[in-house]
Formats: C-alpha cells, structure tokens, sequence
C-alpha cells in the first residue's frame, strides 16, 4: 500500500494536548525531525496543503498558521533523500510560467521527488482582488489549460538539449529548446521554460476533487487520487468510478493510484484510543457546531433539538451552493443518515470531517487498512493522525513494522524518482 502523510495539526483542542509541540510549530527542526521519521518508515511522501482563506475568530482557539507550500517543501529536501515532497498550488491563483519554474526548480535540487497537488479553490479570491471566484466549470476550464501550459513548458527542452562541451564553447543545442506559443482562452505563454528538463520532467500530479468535473478532470490528469471517503462503501464507489473515468479518458487505470485520507485516533491500546476520541469531542463548541453546519449545508437548522436527526425535507437541495460541490455532497450524505443526531453531525463535521477515522490500537488500526487496501477500497492512504506528534509516532514505530510484516508496506525504496517508487510510470 502506498503511504502518504498530510501535516496537519491534529483534531479538535490537538494542539493543547500536553507535548503537542505547538511551540514548536514555526521551527524548521520539528518539520525536519517529521521527515527524517518518515522516510526512516519507508513512506511514499510528505504532503502539504494549503489554506488562503483566514478566519481571525477562528484563531482564537484553533491552529491558524500556514506555511507558504513551496517554500516549505523547499526547507526540507536538503534533509531527505527518498521521501517524496508534495504541495498544493492553486490554478486560480497563480501563473502557469511562475509555478512551473519554481516545480522545475525543486524537482532539480530533489533530485526528482516532487509531487504537485492541483487545486482550482473554492475559498479566498478576497486575497487577490476579486470579488468573488468564477463558478465551478470555469474553475477547472482554466485548470485545464493551466496543466497543458506548465507541460509544455516542462517538456520544452529535450533530455539531450544540454551539451557542456567546453571544448566547442557548446552549452546546449538550441535545436533541442523550443518556444510553446501557447495562446488560449485563459493563458498567453511563449516559452520556453528557462530551465533544462528536470528528473522527472514533471512533478507527480496529485488531485482531489469530488465533484463530477473534478473527477473528470482527475481521471484525465492525475497521477494519484485522493479520495474523502467516510465510508469503505463509499470509499469502493469513488474507487470503481475513477478507475472507469481513467480508462475512459485512454489511460491505465493501475497507474494512477487512489488513496484515501484517513483521520485516525490511535492510542497504545483500544480504550486509550476511545478516551482521546471522547476528548476530541469534548472540545466542540456546539453552538458555533451548529451554525458550522448551517454555512456548510446552506440550511437552517437552529430550531433543531441537538439529539434529534435532520429531518430529510430540510436536506432538500443542501450543498447545491457550496464552492466545494464534492465535499458538500458528502457532508450532505452525512447529515442524511438518519442514525445520527445534530450532534452526531456536528461532531462528526469537526472531528473527522469527511474523512475516515479508524479509533483503536496499532493493531487495529493495521486491521483496518488492511481492510480497505485488500477489498478494492484504496491504493494506499493519506494519513492524518488526530494527535501530533505522539500519533504519529505511535504510527510509525507500532503499525507500520506490522503493516511490514504482513508485506502490505514496503520495507525498502525502490529505485528512481518519486514517480518510479510509485509505480508509475517514468516520463521520458
């Protein structure tokens, strides 16, 4: 199974979890020291996302800090050497020549390790002038043109351009550098790139959306899939879905991989595990839970009792104006089940998300990936324990050597670049 770590800062109240590190979490050496444990265990990569849109009374009680992505891969590649490094860029926020510079860049002084997760966004145009963003299926129109722009350039130079024949005075062949002339509906780009072909021409392409266009532009441009699957139900529909949208699209469905995140609460054993949920859950304000779920779900429900379900006529046409149609769609999903409670929902929504969170000990939190890798449900998994760094750590050093020892997780990396230890396949 592949194995991907997304840096958060845990669940609800994680941060004032005594050794938390939170002191720490402007410090270099405690990112460093989550690398190095990462690549000692044989991970595929480290990812970091990203977040434009800020919440100032959020801040008063919840980790509100955000690294610039690329700038932070950049931080750690000196002390890695296998691992994986993956960040998110915006394509409605940035310029094709400048990203696809600064990927080059790093996929260069990595040595070929870099992975791009593309995004189209849906929160914060505040931040750049606009009013408000275009809808959805302009979002990913501009995606679209955005991925064959950075390609173009990327592919620009031949693998051969580069001569260095000091002899002659010969740097590169110029023959071997051509100009792209990009002119299209959202982009006017002449190329060339101004640097030569990097390892692995370009990063590993990573994508996450949910919603019908997303993954129709997943299935004709990923690499890897993530997937927000509550369920392992749900987790095998997204699954069987992409890898029909792939084939369609004339790709190999088994070289794009598809992993899902997992939100897990591991402690050393099942009930210490159950007493860490429980603390999660005490930390929800409900009342800022309930107007949470309104501004998600675009309905009222103030009027609602916190132990009864949402009543399914309340539900009609929820999530219809999110910017996020495939999240919505499952938080939709969630607060249907009429199982669950408000509360349950509230804290659900603020606990796990949409995401799956295995509770229990390392051994049944190896069971149940185990589970969902062996019966068509994931590739792998994005992983984001719900405590730092003792969460993971207990991953690392408790499930991971059991994962090993059932030959599910590697115990050596292959050779190559990031996308070759994936199993995917090199561009030439």
């Amino acid at each position: 199974m592949r194995l991907g770590y997304f840096v958060n800062y845990g669940g609800p109240g994680a941060w004032r979890l005594p050794g938390s590190g939170i002191e720490r979490q402007s410090e270099h050496a405690y990112y460093a020291d989550i690398a190095r444990a990462l690549e000692a265990a044989r991970f595929d990569f480290l990812f970091r996302g990203d977040l434009l849109s800020f919440s100032v009374p959020q801040a008063e009680t919840s980790v509100a800090s955000y690294f610039e992505p690329l700038t932070f891969l950049a931080s750690l590649i000196p002390v890695t050497e296998r691992l994986g490094l993956v960040a998110t860029v915006s394509t409605s926020f940035s310029e094709p020549f400048n990203v696809a510079r600064a990927f080059a860049t790093l996929d260069h002084l990595s040595g070929g390790r870099i992975g791009w997760n593309i995004v189209t966004s849906g929160l914060g145009a505040e931040q750049f002038g606009e009013a408000a963003l275009p809808d959805e299926s302009a979002r990913y129109a501009r995606a679209r043109e955005y991925v064959d722009v950075v390609t173009a350039l990327w592919q620009s130079w031949d693998r051969d351009a580069m001569v260095l024949d000091r002899a002659s005075g010969q740097y590169a062949d110029a023959s071997k550098i051509g100009t792209i002339d990009h002119r299209g509906d959202h982009f006017t780009v002449a190329g060339p790139l101004n640097i030569e072909r990097s390892p692995q021409t370009h990063p590993v392409f990573v994508q996450a959306g949910g919603s019908d266009l997303g993954r129709a532009f997943g299935a004709d441009v990923a690499e890897i899939l993530f997937s927000a699957s509550p369920t392992i139900d749900v987790a095998r529909q997204y699954y069987t879905d992409m890898r029909h949208r792939i084939a369609a699209a004339g790709r190999v469905a088994d070289d794009v991989a598809v992993m899902t995140g997992v939100s897990l609460i591991i402690g050393t054993t099942r009930a210490e595990a159950r007493e860490l949920q429980q603390y999660f859950r005490d930390q929800i304000d409900l009342v800022a839970g309930v107007r949470s779920v309104e501004s998600q779900l675009g309905v009222s429900l103030a009027d609602l009792e916190l132990d009864e379900p949402i009543p399914a006529e309340r539900l009609v046409g929820a999530g219809a104006g999110a910017a996020r149609k495939g999240r919505a769609s499952l938080m939709v999903g969630l607060a249907a089940d009429p199982t669950k409670t408000l509360r349950d929902v509230i804290v659900d929504m603020n606990t796990n998300g949409v995401y799956w969170q295995p509770v229990g000990s390392p051994v049944d939190i190896a069971d149940a990936l185990e589970t969902w890798f062996t019966t068509g449900a994931a590739d792998g998994f994005m992983l984001t324990p719900a405590h730092y760094p003792d969460g993971l750590g207990l991953f690392l050093e408790e499930v991971v050597p059991i994962l090993q020892e059932r030959g599910l997780a590697r115990t050596e990396y292959e050779d190559g670049t990031f996308r070759e230890n994936l199993g995917l396949v090199p561009i030439p």
